[in-house]
């Protein structure tokens, strides 16, 4: 019986814990990662930073960021960005490339985006209206994703 408690124990942390992820404090972002943050979102705290290390592979890492407006950032063992999510929280302008932005202005004036992520073909935009958008690396719009 003991042996069946430990290994539900056991299991049950491996639930909570993902192997890999780790708490660190802000000062283990790197620099491009602060400095992005600080542009885009200047009145706003670091509430929470998580490193993932996929098979304790430092060139694996990612770095996952939440702020205390509740939008979440991941980002890349450089510092780039991969990832801006807002939730319902509608995302600054400012952390769109200008020719999504551009497009966003004129067929979606009224649906902020709430989420961007970098792909590696391009862009997938979230408005706030749930509808989910596909951009080209130059930012040019490619279709509505129905996935």
């Amino acid at each position: 019986m003991k042996k069946l408690l430990f290994l539900f124990v056991i299991f049950g942390l491996g639930l909570v814990a993902p192997a890999g992820d780790r708490v660190a404090d802000a000062a283990a972002l790197p620099g491009a990662a602060t400095k992005y943050i600080a542009q885009h979102f200047p009145n706003e705290t670091i509430q929470r930073v998580t490193v993932d290390d996929d098979d304790n592979r430092r060139h694996d890492s990612k770095y996952e960021v939440v702020l205390g407006n509740r939008v979440e950032l991941e980002f890349n063992p450089k510092g780039a960005w991969l990832e801006v999510d807002g939730g319902a929280v509608p995302l600054p302008e400012s952390v769109l490339p200008a020719a999504i932005l551009e497009y966003l202005k004129k067929n979606y004036p009224d649906q902020p985006a709430t989420k961007i992520s970098a792909e590696r073909r391009g862009y997938e935009v979230k408005l706030l209206n749930r509808v989910e958008l596909k951009f080209n690396k130059d930012g040019r719009f490619l279709r509505i994703d129905k996935d």
